[in-house]
């Protein structure tokens, strides 16, 4: 899979939704938030795109703060599993933060929202995007666009579903006129109609994106060692 791939060679994704525009997609935030777990990166949410500028300097500042840390962190794994080789991964982490933390070690922190999602580890655990569909449809009811009658966009004739585009109703606008053209149906971008007749919600407090310095957290020893895990330096 392409994100095992750029994993092992180091590359940590950074996914950045802006909220709540991604929500409106069925799996949008499960796939954001895997992409980040399974290359060891952070899943940030933004309230607006304007943010984005100061996701990519915090991101890339955090991130080299970190690379600097990973000789040391080698041997220190080295270390605690020389003396108990039987110390699990889990194990191993929980030693380095402490010992890391107690020193005072400090790194750059990136703030901000993080997207979370319930499903995100259906999608991090399979090994294709086939697979990860299947996971998610399994326990998730795939949302089925219909017109306001109740009647399925999918089974409209040509006609109806220009009516209905003339409408602005969801889910019509970007149904191609051939049924048969499976590719031209995305699901995920289905916006139910109650949601798009609903007043907006009151926009949330951004919280900033600004960099501030702290003690390395255990998040960070946990993003280090799994990726330094998969490039095989431990």
């Amino acid at each position: 899979m392409v994100l095992d791939q750029m994993s092992s060679r180091g590359i940590a994704i950074y996914s950045v939704g802006c909220q709540p525009a991604l929500s409106q997609y069925q799996f949008g935030e499960a796939f954001f938030v895997a992409a980040a777990q399974r290359t060891n990166g952070q899943a940030v949410a933004l309230e607006s795109a304007g943010a984005l500028a100061d996701v990519i300097i915090g991101a890339s500042v955090e991130e080299m703060v970190l690379q600097s840390l990973t000789h040391q962190v080698q041997h220190m794994t080295t270390a605690f599993r020389s003396l108990q080789p039987s110390l699990t991964d889990s194990e191993v982490e929980q030693r380095v933060y402490e010992q890391l933390s107690s020193d005072g070690t400090k790194t750059q922190q990136m703030g901000g929202a993080r997207l979370n999602s319930a499903h995100a580890g259906l999608v991090s655990a399979a090994p294709s995007l086939m697979c990860a569909k299947e996971a998610l449809s399994s326990v998730v009811p795939t949302r089925v666009p219909r017109a306001p009658d109740g009647t399925e966009y999918r089974g409209l004739s040509s006609s109806a579903k220009l009516h209905y585009r003339s409408l602005g109703c969801a889910g019509a606008t970007d149904l191609d006129d051939d049924d048969s053209d499976e590719e031209a149906w995305d699901e995920d971008e289905y916006t139910p109609l109650a949601r798009r007749l609903a007043p907006p919600a009151p926009a949330p407090v951004p919280k900033p994106v600004a960099l501030s310095e702290d003690v390395i957290s255990m998040d960070q020893v946990q993003r280090l060692m799994r990726r330094g895990k998969k490039q095989g330096l431990w």
